[in-house]
């Protein structure tokens, strides 16, 4: 496993040789804010998506469509057969 030190040791080794190539460093500013740029969670849900299963939730209660469970341990058995 590498270390901070080498880690940082090997990114200016590599930094020092691109120091007098601007399309070199050019492309390296490229994919470091490519790379630091904040990714969208894919289980992220929007506003309005929440709010739309929150209203089929209720639905689903009102029409008497859930599950219940009279215990942890009925509960516990339900999710562990999924």
């Amino acid at each position: 496993m590498a270390t901070q030190t080498s880690v940082d040791a090997q990114i200016f080794m590599y930094m020092a040789k691109i120091a007098d190539n601007i399309e070199l460093k050019t492309q390296l500013v490229q994919f470091l804010k490519e790379l630091t740029t904040q990714k969208t969670d894919p289980t992220e849900m929007k506003k309005v998506e929440l709010l739309a299963k929150v209203k089929q939730g209720e639905e689903e209660y009102r029409n008497k469509q859930t599950t219940s469970f009279s215990s942890v341990d009925e509960l516990d058995k339900y999710i562990r057969s999924l």
